[in-house]
């Protein structure tokens, strides 16, 4: 998975910000409004080259998780450097456009990975159908506000619905760089938070000076990704009947489709989005290029566990549901009583596939073996 992604990186989906101020006129077409700003991010995209220190917070229940890094960006890259905490949880993360390459060095390991637009410092670009994002989300802007080291404007996503979070970027006023991003739980609680100090804008900063060293005898090891699919292309990739939830929370359709091979497992993703926020719903099997164990279990309704893990962090809740040869995992930033409704929807899905599998299998009968040849008799003469 990824970190949300693998980090299972939760994506979290596509977004895009209006570029007005209290002192500016109001376009009366809001997506023309947020179309205008895509445009300026797409070429602040290319232009902008920085480096700062960026502080990132998860907030869950009782407790804070602070991570701290050193940042470069300078199109096309992008080097993420964690500079605390302990050795053995420490780790580099390398863009290069296409590839995300994640390096643990207290493990001498790296992770190469597709590179996703939600990955990007510069993840507002336009979603394929604002009128869909304007459906669930009403925005507001603010500024130009004061803020370390320069001006901002402050725009803020507000969710239709209750069951998902409130989103508030701080735009650099000159750039369009997100240098500071808020979400705040379903509840009002703060969620996550991530923000850029201490930036330095360094139009000479080349990017061949941006490089990710690792030891020789580091190991590589490779994900494959295919993304775009729909859920025929999955199951023929898989060699799978995939079984979906029932229900998914209101507002959200399907978005995305994406199969993706983990040395020893195969693993399909089903993102769903409302616009803006997003739901991933994962199943993994062991990857059935390797050789396939000899106590894999049969189909069996008995084999469903009654119970299912949750856990949060961060204003993402994450459900886990083992199954018969496998398990999904459930895991997105709408509120934990929407994502165990999918869940349970999903237990009762595969309980029907799981039973009528069963009910075919013992309706069939089983094949008339051939009739040998009969021998001659022996007291027959010609």
């Amino acid at each position: 998975m990824r970190r949300w992604k693998a980090s299972l990186i939760l994506p979290l989906a596509i977004l895009l910000i209006p570029a007005s101020t209290p002192a500016e006129s109001e376009d009366p077409d809001p997506a023309s409004q947020l179309m205008r700003l895509s445009e300026a991010i797409k070429k602040a995209k290319k232009e902008a080259r920085f480096e700062a220190e960026q502080t990132v917070f998860a907030f869950s229940r009782n407790k804070t998780v602070v991570t701290r890094f050193k940042v470069q960006y300078a199109y096309p890259y992008r080097k993420r450097e964690c500079i605390e905490g302990p050795e053995e949880n420490r780790f580099v993360t390398f863009e290069d456009e296409k590839h995300i390459w994640t390096y643990f060095p207290a493990r001498k390991l790296v992770v190469k990975e597709p590179l996703r637009d939600e990955d990007s410092p510069f993840p507002l670009r336009p979603t394929e159908d604002l009128d869909f994002l304007m459906k669930n989300y009403r925005f507001q802007v603010v500024g130009p506000v004061p803020t370390e080291g320069g001006q901002c404007r402050v725009v803020s996503f507000i969710p239709k619905q209750g069951d998902r979070p409130r989103r508030e970027w701080w735009l650099e006023e000159r750039w369009n760089v997100p240098v500071r991003v808020n979400v705040s739980s379903s509840e009002g609680k703060p969620a996550y938070m991530k923000q850029l100090r201490d930036i330095r804008w360094n139009a000479e900063l080349e990017p061949e000076s941006i490089r990710l060293r690792v030891p020789r005898d580091s190991s590589i090891v490779e994900v494959r990704e295919q993304e775009n699919l729909t859920i025929e292309e999955a199951q023929r990739m898989i060699k799978r009947n995939v079984v979906l939830p029932y229900m998914i929370p209101v507002g959200y359709r399907p978005h995305d489709v994406v199969v993706r091979w983990e040395q020893s497992r195969v693993c399909l993703q089903i993102i769903y989005s409302d616009g803006l926020s997003s739901v991933s719903f994962f199943q993994t099997w062991p990857n059935q290029e390797t050789k396939k164990s000899q106590t894999d279990p049969q189909p069996s309704t008995e084999g469903i566990p009654p119970a299912f893990t949750t856990w949060q962090r961060g204003g993402i809740n994450i459900i886990t549901v083992p199954g018969p040869g496998g398990r999904a995992v459930l895991v997105g930033d709408v509120h934990k009583d929407r994502l165990t409704e999918m869940a349970e929807s999903f237990r009762s899905a595969l309980r029907e596939s799981l039973r009528k599998t069963l009910s075919e299998s013992l309706h069939q009968k089983p094949p008339i073996p051939a009739s040998p040849p009969s021998a001659p008799d022996p007291l027959d003469n010609p």
